[in-house]
């Protein structure tokens, strides 16, 4: 077990598979549509396919920052 944790490929993997898992949590958590209001007006904001990946490509980047956010919900 210790020679597993010596190894800095490891740490990478470790990392890359932690990518993986919040890029599709945050994926899934961003709403399709979201509603608000600015001046007296309702809107509505759809979010597509390309809204949602980007946002979960950045929080799968710093994604100790993501599931720190996450756990103080």
């Amino acid at each position: 077990m210790k020679q597993i944790l010596n190894e800095p490929s490891t740490y990478v993997i470790g990392y890359i598979l932690m990518m993986i898992i919040t890029f599709g949590n945050a994926y899934h958590r961003t709403p399709d549509e979201e509603t608000g209001k600015f001046a007296g007006s309702t809107y509505t904001i759809h979010n597509g396919p390309g809204v949602k990946a980007t946002g979960a490509v950045l929080s799968s980047i710093f994604w100790p920052l993501y599931w720190s956010v996450q756990v103080q919900r």
